[in-house]
């Protein structure tokens, strides 16, 4: 179900509107990948891309060094998991984020 959602995504269409260039490059290298762990995004703003990524059916949590963009995360995506990390000095245990 997870390389459909991605697919129709490829063609152009978010919630009937054109994506952007960057997220086709995202979904892009994405269909083709089998795996059913966590991605991190770090430096993740106001966390447009976890939720994407979410919505195609992977498991995708955000960091970001700013809590002024982590709550902007929030409000705009309540369901998705956000924290404050610096991607220098994760807390997240070593082999618990697969991509």
């Amino acid at each position: 179900m997870r390389k459909n959602k991605i697919e129709s995504k490829v063609n152009h269409q978010v919630l009937g509107n054109p994506i952007s260039p960057d997220l086709e490059i995202l979904y892009s290298h994405l269909k083709d990948i089998n795996f059913n762990g966590e991605i991190i995004e770090l430096g993740c703003g106001d966390g447009y891309f976890v939720n994407q990524l979410n919505e195609c059916g992977y498991q995708a949590i955000g960091t970001d060094v700013s809590l002024i963009e982590l709550e902007k995360a929030k409000l705009k995506y309540p369901k998705q998991n956000f924290y404050l990390e610096d991607a220098e000095t994760l807390s997240f245990e070593n082999d618990s984020i697969d991509a």
